[in-house]
């Protein structure tokens, strides 16, 4: 213990210091957390506490969304990403959402990880997505400006 503290010890509170403080905790109780667990017993307290935060985060999302229509996620944290991404793989992802649309309505809710997103294929919600442009937020940052090949400019569009 005492040589893994000499050789690393600095590195690794400087680490534990750094990522407590990132995470708004109190400075000096953090120096206290690694005087009573020692470094290793203060990065398992953090990697555990951050488990649990970020457990509770994704149920509480889950349970935000219940009540929408949605196909039943894979797994608690990856949701329904294992099925998009080998939908995808197989170029059958379009498929699998008219699938998912056939099942459980026009408008669905499917998960990325703890994200939901969601899905429509309702012509009167697309409609008013692209002609009442004032009622939706815009985003400040959007990676890929092009709709089907055409890159799309202006400021007053939520797509742009």
């Amino acid at each position: 213990s005492s040589g893994i503290n000499a050789e690393y010890g600095g590195v690794i509170t400087t680490g534990v210091l750094t990522a407590a403080l990132l995470a708004g905790f109190d400075p000096a109780l953090t120096l206290t957390y690694i005087r009573v667990l020692g470094v290793p017993g203060a990065i398992a307290a953090f990697l555990l506490s951050s488990f649990l935060m970020h457990t509770l985060f994704t149920y509480q999302q889950h349970k935000r969304h219940a009540d929408f229509p949605q196909p039943p996620r894979d797994t608690f944290f990856d949701g329904n990403w294992p099925t998009l991404k080998a939908a995808q793989s197989k170029n059958q992802l379009f498929d699998k959402f008219g699938e998912w649309v056939d099942t459980y309505g026009q408008t669905i809710l499917f998960w990325r990880q703890y994200s939901p997103k969601y899905f429509t294929a309702d012509p009167d919600i697309v409609r008013s997505m692209l002609t009442e442009i004032s009622i939706f937020t815009k985003f400040k940052f959007i990676p890929n400006r092009s709709l089907f090949g055409q890159r799309m400019t202006g400021t007053s569009s939520f797509l742009t």
